[in-house]
This record gives structure tokens, C-alpha cells and sequence, in this order.
């Protein structure tokens, strides 16, 4: 009898701290959400892609042959294209940290 009291106790103790990370995990994936979808990427003005590999990928490409894609773009494209995705990065994984710390 004392052994199943044991038991019991065990299991509302595992299932309290259960449904306590289900919780932060749901409260987590609405935070996440709201701040990942609420952050713009911008497209560069010469695109991701040259004229030519869009044109061999079977991609709309363009009206200007002379788009060179990623190797026309200036410092500033590349900054913020660079800091956008360190955004991302940066978010996701502060994330998962405080999902992480949060169960321990």
C-alpha cells in the first residue's frame, strides 16, 4: 500500500512538471512565432540569383540580363541580408535556450 502511495505521488510529480513544459513550451511557440513572422526580409534590387542560373533553373528571369545576383550586391545589400539572418539565428536558438533552462 505504502508502495503505491509512493507511485502515485511519483507520477502526479512527473505529470505536474509535464504539463508545466507543455505550458512554457506553448507560451514559448507564441513568443516565437509573433517575433519570427513580424520580421521582413528585404530582397535585394539585383536578386539572389544571376540572369543566367535563373534562366537555367527554369526561373522568371528578370527583365536585365545584366543582373549578377549576389555578386552585384553592394555593402549595405550584404549587411543587412547578413544581419537579417543573425536575427533569425540569434532568436531561434535564445529559444530554444530559455525552452531549455526553463524544464530544468
Amino acid at each position: 500500500v505504502d508502495l503505491l502511495r509512493v507511485q502515485e505521488k511519483e507520477l502526479g510529480f512527473y505529470q505536474e512538471n509535464l504539463a508545466m513544459i507543455g505550458q512554457y513550451a506553448a507560451l514559448l511557440a507564441g513568443f516565437s512565432f509573433a517575433n519570427l513572422s513580424s520580421h521582413e526580409l528585404s530582397a535585394p534590387e539585383d536578386g539572389l540569383l544571376p540572369y543566367g542560373a535563373r534562366l537555367a533553373l527554369g526561373l522568371e528571369p528578370g527583365d536585365d540580363p545584366d543582373d549578377q545576383g549576389v555578386l552585384g550586391w553592394s555593402w549595405a545589400s550584404w549587411l543587412v541580408q547578413l544581419l537579417s539572418v543573425l536575427h533569425l539565428v540569434t532568436s531561434a536558438v535564445g529559444m530554444v535556450f530559455h525552452l531549455w533552462f526553463m524544464s530544468i
